[in-house]
């Protein structure tokens, strides 16, 4: 695994990358595969190591008084080439919960480093843990950045539109 190419590991030397290594699982996964739901408790973090995967968010959009539509908003597609990791967020929400789904577009594998085993290391190595906390941390305020963004986009479209 090449496990320095991910942004989480920035800065750490390959022997402290080597216990996070030595706790993650390795799974094959198929193409169309649901390697994350929605909603699901999220009890790990998971690294695509090969492969194609599709992230996306239900609209869930109530239509009527009790229907919601469930239509897919794929949001982006990554392959391994970007060393992607996902499940930072359900570490650190206060229930757990996964934020999106994320599909397969091809044959692959990942990664599966359980949240018990990360705080484990991290708590025994505080120097690891903080730059491993940093780096997490990084990469969630930049995904909530951009996220302020697009909305500020989409109300900006959506007010002028309606002065139209």
């Amino acid at each position: 695994m090449e496990l320095n190419k991910f942004s989480l590991f920035t800065g750490l030397s390959s022997v402290q990358i080597t216990k996070f290594e030595k706790a993650i699982t390795r799974k094959k996964f198929l193409k169309n595969d649901e390697i994350i739901k929605e909603g699901d408790s999220g009890d790990s973090l998971i690294f695509l190591l090969d492969g194609e995967v599709k992230i996306s968010k239900p609209l869930t959009l109530v239509t009527n008084t009790n229907d919601y539509d469930d239509r897919e908003k794929e949001l982006i597609t990554l392959n391994s080439s970007f060393y992607p990791f996902f499940g930072d967020y359900s570490l650190f929400t206060e229930n757990n919960q996964r934020t999106a789904n994320i599909v397969a577009n091809s044959n692959g594998e990942i990664g599966i480093l359980m949240a018990k085993d990360f705080f484990k290391i991290c708590e025994s190595d505080y120097q690891l843990g903080y730059l491993v906390i940093k780096n997490i941390t990084r990469n969630i305020t930049s995904h909530v950045v951009k996220q302020g963004d697009d909305i500020l986009k989409l109300t900006t479209a959506i007010s002028l539109i309606l002065e139209n």
